[in-house]
């Protein structure tokens, strides 16, 4: 287990959570439109993100099971759908469990 990638790659997820975040604000109070392609690419980016850091942990420990946890949250995200309350919350989980592993 490289210990270097995993800590740049928790590091560059939370970076992502955390704009992932703020643009959903951001679209919540129509400050910004983002397009179907930029939301697919961030999500994508976001999800990458936690699948390699999931092959790089140890299997069961606390920090794949967060990051699992996390990621299916983020795969539970209703595709095509605005997001609303929803996805405000499970954002704000996401950037939970992030910020406490």
């Amino acid at each position: 287990m490289n210990t270097d990638l995993i800590s740049l790659l928790t590091i560059t997820g939370l970076v992502l959570l955390v704009l992932n975040y703020l643009i959903g604000w951001l679209i919540y109070f129509k400050k910004i439109i983002l397009s179907p392609i930029q939301h697919t690419i961030l999500f994508f980016l976001i999800a990458a993100d936690i699948i390699i850091l999931l092959i790089n942990l140890d299997l069961l420990s606390n920090k794949f099971i967060l990051y699992s946890f996390s990621l299916l949250i983020l795969l539970l995200l209703p595709a095509g759908k605005k997001g609303g309350k929803y996805h405000i919350t499970v954002s704000s989980c996401a950037v939970l469990i992030y910020l406490f592993t």
